[in-house]
């Protein structure tokens, strides 16, 4: 059996994330203590794509402690742990203490990393939650929305098949320029395992769509508006892909993205810590203010994670 059917994929909104909350949440001394933490970690990554440790330290090397249990860290051009606080001069929106939208992290490398940690080491005295919304879910949302039999709650009279063909095969750029460096790369938008020939989107196709095979096929999903770079119209297979048909994808994508039942909201106290799928999850912050907010955080990049995930297997099958 493979680990996938072993292992469910589960997408969530906020009441399933809160229902299972003590589940996947562990001590710092229990993750440090002995393999059988670590494996309960990575399975409920693997599964929801985010999970919590209390009670750490509060010393600027936790967040590799804990890292380091998963596997290396990935090194990138911020290091192999950096620092997120408010600054007066700051180059990066992170930087600031203005609300941060829904994102993720390095979409202007070829390959972001798979996992990040945050580790909150100083919180503000007013606002500053950490908001999360599972990507995943949202597409399936849509997917079920515009091709479902019933539910016409977000249809606007358009071409489904169009903008979820955007959405798949449409490359959007994303830049990094600053500092020194300067980093671009292209991703699509929703990242669809392609020996399942989910690319043309017809409507013969969706007819006979298998929602929980298309929800299996899902590999990522890459939004991070701040860091977009200009677009420039695309061909796929001598078809041209309409820039207008991925904004109006996009656009209803972000809507459910953003939705009150879709975020868990959460006000992360110092000595918490947070693991996610970074291709899965996507996660922003409200306006802060009072005192100093001081994150520190690291990545571990896919191949890491999959041999941490394959360890888990193998562990709790022997």
């Amino acid at each position: 059996m493979s680990i996938r059917k072993k292992y469910p994929r589960i997408l969530w909104e906020r009441a399933d994330l809160d229902a299972v909350q003590h589940d996947i949440k562990v001590k710092y001394a229990e993750l440090m203590a002995g393999e059988n933490m670590i494996h309960h970690i990575a399975q409920h990554l693997f599964q929801y794509g985010i999970a919590f440790v209390s009670n750490v330290p509060s010393t600027p090397d936790a967040v590799a402690s804990i890292g380091s249990r998963i596997g290396p860290l990935k090194s990138t051009i911020y290091g192999t742990t950096w620092d997120v606080r408010s600054l007066s001069s700051a180059k990066n929106v992170a930087d600031t203490s203005s609300d941060l939208g829904f994102h993720m992290d390095l979409l202007y490398y070829k390959e972001p990393p798979r996992l990040q940690i945050l580790h909150y080491l100083r919180q503000s005295q007013l606002g500053g939650q950490s908001r999360f919304s599972d990507s995943f879910k949202a597409v399936s949302t849509l997917v079920k929305r515009y091709f479902g039999p019933d539910d016409t709650t977000f249809r606007p009279g358009i071409d489904a098949s169009s903008f979820m063909a955007a959405l798949t095969n449409f490359k959007h750029p994303f830049h990094y320029r600053n500092n020194g460096y300067w980093l671009q790369h292209e991703h699509p938008t929703i990242d669809v395992d392609p020996s399942l020939n989910f690319r043309d989107w017809s409507k013969a196709q969706m007819r006979s769509l298998d929602t929980s095979k298309f929800e299996n096929a899902l590999q990522a999903v890459r939004w991070s508006p701040p860091f977009r770079a200009p677009m420039l119209r695309q061909q796929n297979e001598n078809k041209v892909l309409p820039l207008d048909d991925w904004i109006r994808g996009a656009r209803l994508l972000n809507q459910i993205f953003e939705r009150q039942e879709a975020v868990f909201e959460t006000r992360m106290e110092e000595g918490t810590c947070v693991i996610f799928d970074n291709w899965r999850i996507l996660h922003g912050r409200r306006e802060f203010a009072g005192g100093e907010r001081w994150l520190r955080g690291a990545y571990i990049d896919d191949d890491t994670f999959r041999q941490r995930v394959l360890k888990m297997n193998d562990y709790y099958t022997t």
